[in-house]
C-alpha cells in the first residue's frame, strides 16, 4: 500500500487537465482544474503554518464529538494546545497563538 501523502499528491497530477479523464464529468458541465499544491499533515519538514487561534475551541469541540475515537477526552485540549502552540513557535507567530503545520508541495512546477 501506498503512502497516503505520495498517492494524494500522485492523484492531483494524473492526467490533469484532460477532457477524457471523466467525459461523465464534462457531460454534466464540470470543466477540468488543477490543483497548484497540495499540502501534506503531521509531516517532519513543515513549510507551512496556518493560524487558526481564533477557530481552535470549535476545531476541538468538532473533533470531541467522535468520541469513540479519544480513549481519554479530557487529554485532548491540553495536548492539542501545546501541540499548536509548538507549531505556532515553530512557524515565527506571535507567543498565544495556534497553529496547524504542513508540508506545501507545489505539485503544478511548470
Amino acid at each position: 500500500m501506498r503512502p497516503r501523502g505520495p498517492c494524494g499528491a500522485g492523484s492531483c497530477c494524473a492526467r490533469r487537465r484532460s477532457r477524457t479523464a471523466f467525459p461523465d464529468l464534462v457531460d454534466n458541465g464540470y470543466e477540468p482544474w488543477t490543483v497548484d499544491e497540495v499540502l501534506l499533515t503531521t509531516h517532519g519538514d513543515s513549510n507551512r503554518f496556518v493560524d487558526v487561534t481564533e477557530v481552535f475551541d470549535r476545531k476541538l469541540a468538532a473533533l470531541l464529538c467522535h468520541e469513540s475515537q479519544h480513549s481519554d477526552p479530557a487529554r485532548m485540549e491540553p495536548l492539542l494546545r501545546n501541540w499548536g502552540a509548538a507549531n505556532a513557535e515553530a512557524g515565527g507567530l506571535p507567543d498565544g497563538r495556534i497553529a496547524e503545520a504542513f508540508r506545501a508541495i507545489d505539485v503544478n512546477p511548470f
